[in-house]
C-alpha cells in the first residue's frame, strides 16, 4: 500500500530532512524532480503502463519527500528571517521550465528578499501556475467525460504534462502558502466552500476509486 508506506518512512525521513541547510534543500528539489522523471522515462517503453508508475511507492517516493522539502521550506520561510531560497529568483522561467534546467543560481547573504517582495514575487508564480493547472484539468476532465474527446491532449502533450505537472503542482502548493493575499487562487481557495472541501478532501480521495467504479457500471 502506497500510504502506508509513505506513513511509515515519513517520521524517518523528516528529521533528517530538517537538518539540510536552506540552499541544500533547494538543490535536492531540483535533483528529486529529475530523479522522479527517471520511472517515466521508463514508462514510454514499457508494457506496464503508467498506473504500474505511478502507484508504486518505491517510484513515487522523491514526489513524497519533494512535498516534505517543501513543507519544510515554508516553515523556515515563516520563521526564520535568515531564510534563503536559490530559485526565489527565478520567475516565469520557474514555471516554464523547472528549476535548475540550465543554472542553478545561489543567493548571496547580502542579496536577501523582504517578506512583502517574497509574497509579491510568490503572487505572480502562483497564479501564473494555477493557470497552467487550470488549462490542464480542462483538458483531461474532457478527455474523460461524456463527451470524450480522444485527441484533445496528444502524445506530445501526454508526455509534457508528465514532465511538468508535478514541478507546477508543487509549485502552487507551496506558492498558496507564501503568496501575498491578493493571489487569486490563495483568495478563492481560502472562501468558506473550498475550506470545508479541503476539510473532507482526503475521505473523498480515499473513496473515490470505488465511487468511480460504481459510477462506470
Amino acid at each position: 500500500n502506497t500510504l502506508l508506506f509513505f506513513y511509515l518512512v515519513f517520521p524517518v525521513l523528516m528529521p533528517r530532512l530538517k537538518m539540510l541547510s536552506d540552499v541544500n534543500i533547494s538543490r535536492l528539489l531540483v535533483i528529486l524532480y529529475y530523479v522522479q522523471l527517471v520511472p517515466f522515462a521508463y514508462y514510454w517503453n514499457m508494457l506496464g503502463g503508467r498506473r504500474s508508475v505511478t502507484m508504486s511507492p518505491f517510484t513515487r517516493l522523491p514526489v513524497f519527500i519533494m512535498g516534505m522539502l517543501g513543507g519544510i521550506q515554508t516553515q523556515q520561510w515563516e520563521e526564520n528571517p535568515d531564510f534563503q531560497d536559490p530559485n526565489e529568483e527565478r520567475l516565469f522561467f520557474h514555471d516554464f521550465i523547472p528549476w535548475g534546467l540550465f543554472t542553478f543560481q545561489s543567493t548571496s547573504k547580502d542579496k536577501t528578499f523582504d517578506k512583502e517582495k517574497s509574497e509579491l514575487l510568490w503572487k505572480i508564480r502562483t497564479d501564473f501556475s494555477f493557470i497552467l493547472l487550470l488549462n490542464l484539468w480542462i483538458k483531461i476532465l474532457i478527455k474523460f467525460s461524456i463527451i470524450s474527446l480522444p485527441h484533445i491532449i496528444s502524445e506530445f502533450g501526454e508526455k509534457y504534462i508528465q514532465l511538468t505537472y508535478v514541478h507546477i503542482m508543487l509549485n502552487t502548493i507551496i506558492g498558496l502558502t507564501r503568496a501575498s493575499d491578493s493571489s487569486i487562487p490563495k483568495w478563492t481557495l481560502s472562501t468558506w466552500p473550498f475550506q470545508k472541501l479541503g476539510a473532507a478532501s482526503f475521505s473523498l480521495y480515499m473513496i473515490h476509486l470505488q465511487g468511480w467504479l460504481i459510477y462506470s457500471k
